[in-house]
């Protein structure tokens, strides 16, 4: 676990009794970090001191910690191929602080994953080489999810699984659930929202100014098999994913799959690599971001055509099954570990 402290006094204090303690022999081991003026890589190369050096591969998850994989090998911690992963958020704007940001990665990395093709061309536009991008999508265990179709009941409740930040566009649920509620006289409706979050005050806040306490509910964290036990008991999935006002955005969200893979009708959004999960009309329903009206009629749409929901069901399980099962990607993962080591 590498920790670059908090307090900056701390820092420096703990930067200083490291140079002290540097020896004529292992003087080699810190140049580069003391070349570069940063305590942040004079910390990471500190910790680095002991490691092995015979990994074959050195596979970093997210791109902030694949700067940290590419370095370790260009100071010669490591001879290992270097892998990283990107999800979303790290290829968005609000972690990109300047256009060197991956510089170390771009020079000293060997591997660079999408999880979408949407995503890889995010790649290709901060400057990493396309030969060295290759797509490898998230995946589920299917076989936790059984295909089981929705039934129309006396009550629709519509689920949501979601951190409680700003590109989940919860608020934009909220208030096209309003206006169905509002238009729906055939059905009693409730909406459940899963997770927590820095937004959760906000949203409690909103439910309430809209009248919808008792019909909106924030259930907070649940585990794996409560969260099971809730999809199975609800009829309609929706995340209305957003570009955040810092430009961070969604990856390929795993809720969706689980719900895709049970069966229940989807209702998301035009961002990211979701149109890449989700065919409109086929294997689950998209609308354009932030537009509230028509993510309502959408609801409404999916409410007043079970009919629909069999065929819907059918076509997502089956995507799910083909491209996102863990146990097929697990297998793919290790043929690119192979294939690079070959090279």
């Amino acid at each position: 676990y590498f920790d670059n402290h908090s307090s900056l006094i701390t820092r420096i204090i703990t930067g200083l009794k490291i140079l002290k303690n540097i020896s004529h022999k292992s003087i080699k081991i810190y140049q580069h970090p003391l070349k570069l003026g940063s305590l942040h890589d004079l910390f990471l190369a500190h910790k680095l001191v002991d490691i092995e050096k015979c990994y074959d591969v050195v596979h970093a998850h997210f791109g902030n910690n694949g700067i940290l994989a590419s370095k370790i090998k260009k100071w010669g911690f490591t001879k290992a191929k270097v892998i990283t992963s990107f999800y979303g958020y790290d290829t968005s704007l609000n972690l990109i602080k300047n256009d060197k940001y991956y510089k170390p990665l771009i020079d000293n990395g060997d591997l660079n994953i999408s999880i979408s093709n949407f995503m890889k061309q995010q790649l290709i536009d901060l400057g990493f080489p396309s030969n060295r991008i290759l797509i490898h999508k998230l995946g589920i265990d299917v076989d936790r999810f059984p295909f089981s179709v929705k039934k129309i009941s006396e009550k629709i409740k519509l689920l949501t699984i979601a951190r409680l930040v700003e590109k989940k566009g919860i608020p934009n649920s909220i208030m096209a659930f309003k206006k169905v509620v509002t238009n729906c006289d055939n059905y009693k409706l409730e909406y459940n929202i899963i997770g927590d979050g820095e937004k959760k005050g906000e949203y409690k806040r909103l439910i309430a100014e809209q009248g919808l306490k008792g019909q909106v509910n924030l259930l907070g964290l649940k585990s794996q098999e409560e969260i099971i036990k809730i999809i199975y008991d609800s009829h309609i999935f929706i995340l209305p994913s957003v570009t955040a006002n810092d430009g961070d955005m969604e990856g390929t969200p795993v809720s969706i799959m689980e719900a895709m893979a049970t069966a229940m009708p989807v209702i998301s959004t035009y961002h990211s690599g979701i149109p890449e999960l989700i065919k409109d009309g086929v294997s689950g329903f998209l609308v354009p971001e932030k537009n509230i009206e028509l993510l309502a009629d959408k609801i409404l749409y999916v409410i007043n055509h079970p009919e629909s929901w069999s065929k819907i069901g059918i076509s997502a399980r089956k995507f799910v099954e083909q491209n996102h099962n863990i146990n097929t990607l697990n297998n793919e993962l290790i043929e690119i570990y192979q294939q690079l080591l070959n090279n």
